[in-house]
């Protein structure tokens, strides 16, 4: 498996510190401060909370289900190229 590039790591961690500030997770910043939370406060709830554990969890997940597509896509090109080839050869036969 091949490192990441530098744009990978940026884009990787522009991401997680959107997920850290999103909505979703101020909600429960909040809740656990009891107030309104800080940008840090958030980004701290968010690493303390698993968030990018959760992150690389679902970045993971969601590159397996790539790949997955991309064989199965290659896979069903296959497929078509082959009956394809048969059919041209029994058109020419007939």
């Amino acid at each position: 498996m091949s490192h990441p590039s530098s744009r990978e790591i940026a884009d990787n961690n522009q991401h997680q510190i959107d997920e850290a500030l999103g909505e979703y997770n101020r909600y429960f910043a909040n809740r656990h401060y009891g107030r309104v939370a800080t940008d840090n406060e958030c980004l701290v709830y968010y690493i303390n909370n698993g968030g990018a554990e959760g992150h690389r969890q679902r970045m993971r997940e969601k590159s397996w289900y790539f790949i997955l597509m991309r064989s199965l896509a290659a896979f069903w090109q296959r497929c078509r190229d082959y009956v394809t080839r048969k059919f041209q050869r029994l058109i020419a036969v007939l």
